[in-house]
């Protein structure tokens, strides 16, 4: 493991960041790859008010399954403590996830996808306990469904697969595969009754920010709104007596305010 430490903007060395140096940007990309080949987590710590470019540096943790920390200096030492209990539980990990033909991946780069877009296949390199990936899809639409001879109205249920390809910290290299079998449901309340909240709003954070980093600011906040109309007129709502969604949701409004600002920042300094 790596832990990379920055108070501001690297301004010297091989790593020197200016916004007109690609050579820079591709030296990062680079660093974050050979990490994950040797099977590395890189993670970020950064400090808070400083003029660090967050969007570059990201990438080595995203490449190697780290994370990347905005702390305030007085709580350095335990933010150290939390990144090293990162430990490395796969390296080389490949998904492969499968969805019914009738359905699609959203929001996903189209190189991950194939078999129209219903299979997504990526190399995420290393895993800890804490990794985590979200998915969404959608019903393709009446043109691509014209040939399938699907009764949509009678469909009871749809099958899922995910297959998982890893090295064990042992060396073993193993394939695990998950199958699962989800009922469907009548309409939009009744989906959402009893729903993960915690991971619809990951994933809200995660499909923003991701707009955001390849610089798609007006798509991400745009995305981010379909989800935040969602999370609050639906999921909130039809959950109003547990407890835990509520705290979960109040938590996820603060952390999408503070997400959202970041993006207006960024849109008023380019």
């Amino acid at each position: 493991m790596i832990i990379l430490c920055t108070d501001g903007e690297a301004n010297t060395g091989l790593g020197a960041l200016d916004r007109k140096n690609q050579s820079a940007t591709d030296f990062y990309q680079q660093a974050g790859e050979l990490a994950k080949q040797k099977g590395i987590i890189i993670n970020v710590i950064t400090i808070k008010g400083g003029g660090c470019r967050v969007d570059i540096l990201s990438k080595l943790a995203e490449l190697t399954g780290g994370k990347v920390t905005r702390v305030n200096p007085q709580k350095l030492g335990k933010d150290f403590s939390k990144a090293l209990d990162e430990e490395l539980m796969a390296s080389n990990v490949t998904i492969k996830l499968k969805l019914p033909n009738i359905m699609k991946f959203r929001n996903e780069d189209t190189e991950f996808l194939s078999f129209d877009q219903s299979l997504f296949e990526k190399a995420i390199g290393n895993a800890t306990r804490s990794t985590e990936l979200t998915f969404e899809y959608e019903l393709k639409s009446p043109n691509e469904l014209q040939n399938k001879s699907i009764d949509l109205d009678n469909l009871k249920e749809v099958p899922f697969q995910l297959q998982v390809y890893y090295t064990s910290t042992r060396g073993d290299e193993i394939l695990r595969v998950f199958s699962h079998i989800q009922e469907t449901a009548s309409n939009l309340d009744e989906a959402s009754i009893g729903a993960n909240f915690k991971l619809m709003a990951a994933r809200a954070a995660h499909v923003t920010s991701t707009r955001a980093e390849v610089g798609d600011l007006l798509q991400a906040k745009a995305i981010n709104k379909k989800w935040d109309n969602f999370l609050k007129d639906t999921a909130k709502r039809v959950n109003e007596g547990n407890e835990e969604i509520q705290r979960y949701f109040k938590n996820y409004t603060k952390a999408n305010k503070k997400l959202i600002k970041a993006i207006n920042k960024t849109s008023r300094e380019t």
